[in-house]
């Protein structure tokens, strides 16, 4: 039998052993840009740009600030293991909690921390461009269409509709729904929440006559509504 002290030696190690290899197995998809790593090149999501700091707190002096789409370069010897939570607009006079940690990165000559909520893994749909319909093919891939017939009772006459729904297979559902000359329309989004809400910030960019605009989370999906009463 061991002696009692290779017990009170032995425990801690162990433990300090399997908690590195319990750190070491965390799933990168719990940070905002899905399954980054050292090396990957992410988009600055925000439409009106991010800060990079001198370190992981939102107190830390601004090294300088990055504009919407600009590339920065996961730094090797970073550790995303700092949360921070802030609130986002929801769009319809409401807010939002993001979710994400600090993450160090590289753009130049520049290095430093920017949350990393305010990163993706898809380039943004550039200002002043409204060809949202090619960049989500050119993003998601080509959808396949389908249409299904509607109809609704007005005023004692049949008025018939239809809703269109565009899947995408890489992770993106588009519902159109026209009637009354209000289109309503339905977007899912099957992947990380921070990813979909800065696809929704872009989409709302100049949008005035989009109303009732609602995001929710239904498990791993992102839903969005809103309709347009143009």
């Amino acid at each position: 039998m061991k002696p009692f002290k290779f017990y009170l030696t032995a425990v801690p190690k162990l433990f300090a052993a399997l908690l590195l290899l319990f750190i070491s197995l965390l799933p990168l998809s719990t940070f905002a840009a899905e399954n980054y790593q050292a090396g990957d090149k992410l988009y600055v999501a925000p439409t009106t740009g991010a800060n990079i700091r001198t370190a992981p707190s939102l107190q830390a002096s601004v090294v300088t600030k990055l504009k919407y789409n600009n590339v920065v370069t996961v730094a090797a010897d970073t550790l995303p293991a700092q949360p921070l939570q802030i609130t986002v607009p929801d769009f319809n006079n409401g807010f939002l909690n993001m979710q994400g940690h600090w993450v160090k990165v590289k753009t130049g000559t520049t290095t430093g921390y920017v949350f990393d909520g305010m990163l993706s893994k898809y380039k943004g749909l550039e200002l002043g461009n409204h060809q949202e319909d090619a960049y989500y093919a050119a993003t998601f891939g080509k959808p396949a269409t389908k249409s299904i017939p509607r109809s609704e009772v007005v005023q004692g006459h049949t008025v018939k509709y239809e809703t269109v729904i565009n899947t995408y297979p890489k992770g993106l559902v588009e519902e159109l729904t026209v009637f009354d000359d209000c289109p309503d329309l339905t977007y899912t989004f099957k992947f990380s929440f921070n990813e979909a809400y800065w696809l929704i910030n872009r989409m709302m960019v100049g949008a005035d006559a989009v109303q009732d605009v609602k995001i929710s989370k239904k498990g791993t999906e992102t839903v969005l509504t809103f309709y347009s009463s143009t």
